[in-house]
Order: C-alpha cells, then structure tokens, then sequence
C-alpha cells in the first residue's frame, strides 16, 4: 500500500464527509416511494431497476462513500501507530543514554568521595602526629625544667676557693658572630626578661662565639636549694620567651636559650650524635626512626645502632674523638649509597670539636 501523509488522508476524509453529507441531503429531497403525488393526486408511476440501468454508470451510494472512509481510516490509525512507535522507541533510547550518564557521573561522585576522605583521612593523620610531637616536646621541657641538676658538675676556667663553679651558657647566634656584639646581647635580653643573675661576670670565651657563660653565684642567705630552683626559674622564663636571634642557614629561626654547662666531652658527644641525626634527615630519613642519647652519642636508627660515644667501635665503623659512626649501617637502613654518606659525613664533620 502506498504511503499517504496523514495530513493529506484527514483532508480527503473530510472531503468524502461532506460528498456523504451532500448525497444524504439530495436523498432526503426525493420520496423513497414508488411515487410522487401530482397536482391532480394521482401517483408517479415507479420506475423499474431497468431504468435505473440505463443511465450509466452506477451512481455514488453512501456505503461506498462508507467503504472508502473506513480504508482511510484503517491508514490513519497504522500511520499513528507507525508514529507512535517511533516515538515510544526514541524516549527509550534517550532515557538509556540519560541512565548512562547518569550511572557515569555517580560514579565520579563516588570516586572523588573516596578521594576526599582520604584525603581527609591523612590530613588529620599529620594534624594527629604534629599533636603528640608538641606533646613530647613540651612533657620534654617540663622534665627539663624539673631536672635536679648538679650545679657541682658545670664549673668555668676559674674556681672560687678551690670549688668548682657552675655557669649558664647562654646564647643563640652565629657561631662567626663578634664577640663583643654577641655579649652585648645576651646582656639585653637577659636584662629584658628580669632574671635574677649577675651579668657582670658575663664573658664570651673566644672572639668569635655564638653564646656567652655567665658564671652562677649564689645571693645573699641563699641555700643550694634556693639556688637550683632560682635556675630552673631562669631556663623556664628564657625558653618560655621564645625570642627569635637570626635565621639558621638550612632553614628556620634561631632562638635564644639558656642551659647550665656541660664537661667538654659531655659536649663532644652530644655535638656527635646531633651531627649523625642531621646526616640521617639530610639525605632522607624518617625523623620518627630515630632514637638518640646526646649525653652518650648513642644513635639508633630503625632500632639498628649507628653510632656511640660510650662503647666500642665495630669493624667498619669511623672513628672520631667523641665516638664513632657506622656510616655503611647508616647508608644501608635509609637506602643511599655509602659513597653518599661519606661524601657528605666529611662536610659534617669538620664542625666536630
């Protein structure tokens, strides 16, 4: 069957509506009996189906006017039909493309989730770590500053009645600064913060040193007592200041402190372990791995020691005049090559007393 546009079927079902509508009107004009009535009332005689015959074609009837209505109809409703499943069929394929994209971006949403609370997961991870850090740091100074130190075991270059005399180092700059600018210093901020010393004793021995000794003298009616505690004031009140000296050359501020002195191989052997545990974080170790006694230079690092000032070297270890450092352990436990280390141990330690 050929196709017919559906505009163009409802126009000829109109058109075939009114010839129906025309055809039933004419009807209507005309008796359906065998006659008419005349003027004088006799009847028109009927004409026999002979005659009806005889006019040629057979003339247009309202069942086939009917007949060719309902064809056309029959087309309209599979046109719509046709139309209607085309349509049905495109809503199906737009509503699975919009499922797709919609599956799609879920699943980014639930990607990028994931990724934020991992995000979020390390974040407080570090805030977590920076929290116990500040917490040992400051459990640390309190011990520190609680310490009962033995005064009897600092003493400077001169003696008071054959008695050893213990002193404050006090400082905080360049190790290259003027002795004279670096005494003026420590004068100010120690005047500044009010502490109880006598800052007249106060020298700097060398001519060029970053901190000054300020020899401890007890007062007048003063017991030991009175005076360790008179001390310990003094290291809460400087550390507590918090006041800044200059900047360090890897980075970060330098600040002024305060702390009683120490036997020169006491300090040796904290210089050395300070120098292996930088070594260790300069070429990329885990600063958490680190376990260290300054006053003994023992460094362990990942629980493996690497170096001591109190006991004896082993095969392969490199020996300095406060203890040594296994530098081939060292290399092996942060993953570098022991060229590495030596190459950059040889820088270090030419800061080494």
């Amino acid at each position: 069957m050929e196709h017919v546009p559906a505009r163009q079927t409802i126009d000829n079902d109109i058109n075939a509506y009114q010839i129906v509508k025309m055809a039933g009107t004419a009807r209507l004009a005309t008796s359906p009996t065998n006659g008419e009535t005349g003027g004088g009332g006799r009847k028109r005689p009927a004409q026999t189906g002979e005659d009806d015959d005889e006019g040629g074609d057979r003339p247009l009837t309202l069942n086939t006017l009917l007949a060719a209505l309902k064809e056309n109809r029959e087309e309209i409703v599979a046109q719509v039909r046709e139309d209607m499943d085309s349509l049905a069929n495109r809503v199906t394929t737009v509503e699975q493309q919009v499922d797709t994209h919609v599956g799609n971006t879920t699943k980014l949403l639930e990607a990028m989730t994931d990724r934020h609370c991992a995000m979020e997961h390390s974040v407080r991870q570090v805030d977590s770590r920076q929290g116990e850090i500040l917490q040992r740091l400051d459990l640390l100074e309190g011990k520190f500053a609680k310490a009962n130190f033995s005064l009897s075991s600092t003493r400077t270059s001169d003696s008071d009645g054959g008695n050893p005399r213990p002193a404050l180092v006090v400082g905080g700059w360049s190790a290259d600064q003027h002795h004279e600018e670096t005494l003026q210093l420590v004068k100010q901020h120690l005047q500044e913060l009010e502490v109880k010393l006598d800052l007249d004793k106060a020298f700097v021995p060398g001519l060029r040193r970053g901190f000054a000794l300020i020899p401890l003298t007890k007062m007048e009616g003063e017991t030991d007592e009175d005076q360790r505690a008179r001390v310990q004031d003094i290291l809460r009140t400087v550390r507590a200041a918090k006041i800044i000296t200059g900047q360090r050359p890897e980075g970060g501020n330098r600040y002024f402190f305060a702390a009683l002195s120490q036997s020169p191989e006491r300090r040796k052997r904290a210089q050395l372990a300070g120098k292996v545990k930088r070594l260790i974080i300069e070429e990329g170790g885990d600063v958490r791995k680190i376990d260290v006694e300054y006053g003994t230079a023992n460094l362990w690092y990942n629980s493996v020691k690497i170096s001591s000032g109190v006991t004896s070297a082993p095969d392969g270890a490199t020996t300095e005049k406060a203890g040594w450092v296994h530098l081939g352990t060292l290399a092996r436990q942060i993953g570098i090559a022991e060229e590495t280390a030596s190459a950059r141990w040889d820088e270090l330690r030419k800061a080494l007393n």
